[in-house]
């Protein structure tokens, strides 16, 4: 009998610790995500995003919503910027997945256009998306609601150039089907790197302007407006030239004070989507075939 009292007793103990060791591990989590990684963050800010394109959209996620979302925490995360400057920093926000699926996810394969505050906008495939988040801190310091700030909110996407990591996104578009790569890729010496499909150039003030061809002929030609394209991008102010790369990699450099020069200067749009530049008073062999990048230096 004795031996049946304390082998209850003992059951009944192991009982006891396992409940308090579950408990313990449910608390451990619900006070990391309180008061650990949204620890420093602000009660309000004035951040949302707005989503269309899903089941349920258009949706507004409000800061409070995502201050109200379970929180990732991503470490050592590595980025390089277009002109060769890295960094390593630590992150932690909301994962984009759990932001849209706020408007739901429509069947089939998406990918997503996403704009920031200052209409500067990207394509992600999904796999992009998948390891996202929306960082609201940095090294444990909460981050800014202002896309002009150094420490300002952004898209940290893991094992991506810094291109890739937006500032203050302000909406994104469910769009069905795969991720396209652009028409045309603005990088370099800019504060807003532009990634444009043939729409996007399409959209911009079209201008006009001539060139003679080999038999002398003059052909004249239209175009989206190259000044207004490098304009969209913030040229940064100790930037000099512009290097108009192909797809076969053929590059040409042109200076910005000669393009500044020809408020003329154009991209044409072959019809079969091609892109050349045109500048005023450059040789033909400035005119890159297939024109996929313009990086500023």
């Amino acid at each position: 009998m004795r031996n049946y009292k304390v082998s209850t007793i003992i059951a009944i103990v192991f009982v006891l610790l396992a409940a308090a060791a579950l408990s313990g591990c449910t608390s451990s989590g619900a006070t990391d995500n309180a008061g650990g990684l949204k620890a420093g963050l602000p009660d309000t800010m004035d951040f949302s995003i707005e989503i269309t394109g899903g089941t349920t959209s258009p949706v507004t996620v409000t800061y409070a919503d995502m201050k109200a979302m379970e929180f990732k925490e991503l470490l050592s995360i590595y980025t390089v910027n277009s002109v060769g400057t890295e960094s390593i920093g630590d992150y932690v926000g909301v994962p984009l997945p759990s932001i849209i699926a706020k408007a739901g996810l429509p069947e089939g394969e998406v990918s997503y256009k996403i704009a920031a505050a200052d209409g500067y906008n990207l394509v992600y495939t999904s796999e992009q998306v998948e390891k996202s988040i929306v960082a609201l801190k940095k090294n444990g310091t909460a981050m800014k609601a202002n896309i002009n700030d150094k420490n300002s909110i952004i898209i940290v996407v893991p094992n991506e150039t810094n291109n890739m990591w937006m500032k203050m996104p302000a909406k994104i578009e469910i769009v069905k089907g795969a991720a396209t790569e652009p028409a045309l890729a603005i990088t370099g010496l800019t504060d807003n790197k532009k990634y444009l499909s043939l729409e996007d150039l399409k959209a911009l003030p079209q201008v006009s302007s001539s060139y003679m061809d080999k038999s002398n002929n003059t052909v004249a030609i239209t175009g989206p407006s190259l000044n207004a394209l490098l304009d969209s991008a913030s040229i940064q102010g100790d930037a000099t030239a512009a290097v108009f790369t192909g797809k076969d990699g053929y590059n040409k450099t042109i200076k910005l004070a000669d393009i500044r020069a020809d408020p003329n200067a154009l991209i044409t749009i072959g019809t079969d989507g091609s892109l050349k530049n045109y500048v005023a008073n450059q040789s033909s062999g400035t005119r890159v075939s297939d024109l996929a990048t313009i990086k500023i230096v």
